[in-house]
């Protein structure tokens, strides 16, 4: 019977796969890992309390239902403003004007310069501003579709009376007002 030979491995070793320098990582990753111990401190909060807003503690679940209502709109804003953003390509202004600020066209000046130096640093702060949406945005972590689907279950209500709801509050009171600024 041979002998094995100790500096032959029995079993061969996957490759180690080498730590990223936080210059390296993602920076989506980056963040959640600079604020993974504060999250979860929240988190805990959280879970600690909400008994308190639900049966059998709560007499109804209608306090949680309505806070949801209100908080509901601005993941669905912040979401889908994001999203357009990251499939148009182009960053949105305030005012949603793309155009003025992505001609097709290339803009000449007085020195017949294709951008003056304004524009050109513009133009470089909204394409950083894009990637940076674009490297940030994770699937993962949008929220609007899992609040509505706890809204109908708590409630008991449809998806359409659901949706219905938060157009109601998103146009009246003080997220009215929010929104319409």
């Amino acid at each position: 019977m041979a002998a094995l030979q100790p500096d032959v491995p029995r079993h061969p070793q996957p490759p180690s796969r080498p730590q990223l320098d936080q210059h390296d990582r993602p920076l989506a990753e980056s963040i959640a890992i600079a604020t993974r111990s504060v999250h979860a401190k929240l988190n805990k909060l959280i879970i600690a309390r909400l008994p308190l807003a639900l049966p059998p503690i709560a007499a109804d679940s209608s306090s949680y239902i309505t806070g949801l209502l209100h908080i509901t709109p601005i993941y669905i804003t912040f979401e889908t403003l994001w999203r357009d953003i990251i499939e148009s390509g182009s960053p949105i202004d305030c005012e949603n004007n793309v155009d003025a600020h992505f001609p097709e066209t290339t803009p000449t000046g007085p020195s017949n310069t294709p951008f003056s130096e304004i524009d050109a640093h513009e133009f470089t702060d909204r394409s950083r501003m894009l990637a940076l949406l674009q490297q940030l945005y994770l699937p993962g972590l949008m929220r609007s579709d899992r609040l509505k689907a706890d809204i109908a279950n708590l409630s008991g209500w449809s998806n359409s009376t659901v949706e219905e709801q938060l157009r109601l509050v998103e146009q009246n009171g003080r997220l009215g007002v929010f929104f319409s600024t």
